[in-house]
């Protein structure tokens, strides 16, 4: 991203009240332990690091997508703004 880098982008989001319920999955090409801490410490739900390959990453991403929008229980949004 030109303009910040996806931790900064993850520390606004979860500045504001609004975003605090949103899940936030980081998708990095970084395994780096400070990043994994940093993105943790900052609010990310998850920490992944892209496979190099298309067949996984594509994998991956339809994981991801069964457990967030599939699996995955949320509040009420009448809950959404008070949690």
């Amino acid at each position: 991203m030109p303009r910040c880098n996806g931790l900064e982008v993850l520390e606004r989001l979860r500045g504001t009240s609004l975003h605090g319920v949103i899940p936030i999955v980081v998708f990095s090409s970084s395994n780096h332990p400070r990043d994994v801490e940093n993105a943790y410490r900052l609010g990310a739900n998850a920490y992944l690091v892209k496979p190099t390959s298309t067949t996984q990453r594509n994998e991956m991403i339809r994981t991801i997508r069964a457990f967030w929008l599939q699996l995955n229980q949320v509040p009420p949004a009448s809950l959404a703004g008070r949690i």
